[in-house]
């Protein structure tokens, strides 16, 4: 079992996404890749490396993101498979299968059992809500940043130095990435130690990051059309918007590439219960966290992991599916170590509960990947799905 459980963790992520090779470039890939005459010259590689992520070939794009190991990747996949964009999916698929791969590592290391680690593994391979992160090309950003950050944890017990590279790729891969610096810690706190010391490695590689993207594009610019409520309200927000969440996570079979949140006109009961209940989770939390690391440790990477995408920082989405990609790793982890439960009790039961979730995923997921084929079949359905939205319409 020591290869048959990875490799069908592996093999699972894969076949689910094989369908997205024969899909071409659609939305922001156009612009970003294939019609971005930058990539085409290697020699543009260094100057690119320093730009916007968005504005590298029109400066009127700007975005104000640094992202500059994604757009490394681009480049690779440009001169690999000559523009096609085959390639550039068959890249997203194998990117998934590593991240499926480490999920499954990471959850063999703090759950001590194969078939526990197989669990986890599999569910994230098969969950639904990825696919506009994979099936997308232009949502690698997700899958490199919670790459390189899994990678970061497995190897914070053993390889100090190599972990706080990892943490910078994330944060190079996609911004959100800057959840390293408490995730990080988190981890070592719960299953290396408890000193200080090695956590603020971490913090220094969060501000190395942080100088360099200053250095390199300059200060954050918001999208002309950002959202951006008071703070006292995107505060209040927060725990409505991981609730959101959480239900996307839970019942990932109403997908829209155009999801939309209104974001609050003023206070309410409602933010003073979702506050409520938070507080009383955060308690819950602070006082069992010793005595199951695990589940300690999956709760961290799905509401940590949310954080940078909570609307705290105003962002031109304010809500999508594929934020969701590195908490899904949680997720999958707090559902294993749930799972173990059942299967010391009623061992078939565990795994007919297992194949049933398996199957209905794997159909949400292939069905979904069609969705994201070509540019008239995305905004058809998404006009269907956000008939509000005016940009699924001027599509």
């Amino acid at each position: 079992m020591r290869t048959v459980f990875p490799i069908t963790v592996v093999g699972l992520a894969c076949l689910l996404y094989l369908g997205t090779l024969r899909g071409g470039f659609v939305w922001d890939d156009v612009p970003l890749i294939a019609e971005n005459p930058v990539l085409r010259n290697l020699g543009n590689l260094p100057r690119a490396l320093a730009s916007d992520f968005s504005g590298m070939a029109d400066p009127s794009r700007r975005s104000g993101y640094y992202r500059p190991v994604t757009v490394l990747t681009y480049f690779l996949d440009y001169h690999i498979w000559r523009g096609r964009p085959s390639g550039f999916h068959l890249s997203n698929v194998l990117l998934h299968a590593l991240c499926s791969l480490s999920v499954y590592l990471l959850s063999l290391k703090v759950l001590g059992s194969r078939e526990a680690a197989l669990t986890a593994g599999l569910l994230f391979a098969a969950h639904p809500v990825h696919t506009e992160a994979v099936a997308w090309i232009s949502g690698r950003t997700d899958i490199l940043s919670a790459l390189f950050l899994l990678a970061a944890l497995l190897t914070a017990d053993r390889a100090y130095g190599l972990s706080l590279m990892l943490s910078a790729l994330s944060m190079g891969a996609k911004e959100s990435g800057t959840s390293a610096v408490l995730l990080a810690p988190l981890y070592r706190v719960l299953y290396v130690d408890q000193t200080v010391r090695r956590c603020i490695g971490y913090i220094l590689v969060g501000a190395g990051f942080w100088g360099l993207r200053w250095a390199s594009i300059g200060r954050i610019h918001l999208h002309p059309e950002t959202l951006a409520p008071p703070l006292h309200l995107r505060i209040a927000d927060v725990p409505l918007l991981w609730g959101k969440y959480v239900g996307k996570l839970l019942w990932p079979f109403q997908l829209n590439a155009e999801w939309e949140v209104a974001a609050s006109g003023h206070l309410g009961f409602r933010h003073l219960v979702a506050w409520g209940v938070l507080g009383c989770t955060v308690y819950w939390f602070l006082r069992r966290w010793r005595k199951n690391p695990a589940f300690a440790l999956g709760l961290g990477l799905l509401f940590l992991g949310l954080l940078p995408v909570s609307g705290i920082v105003p962002l031109y989405d304010r809500v999508a599916e594929r934020f969701l990609y590195l908490p899904s790793a949680g997720f999958a982890l707090v559902g294993a170590w749930g799972w173990t439960f059942v299967l010391h009790r009623r061992r078939t039961l565990a795994w007919t509960l297992l194949s049933g979730v398996l199957l209905v995923y794997s159909w949400g997921t292939v069905h979904r990947n069609r969705i994201w084929k070509d540019q008239e079949t995305l905004f058809r359905t998404t006009v269907q799905d956000a008939p509000g939205s005016a940009r699924a319409h001027y599509n």
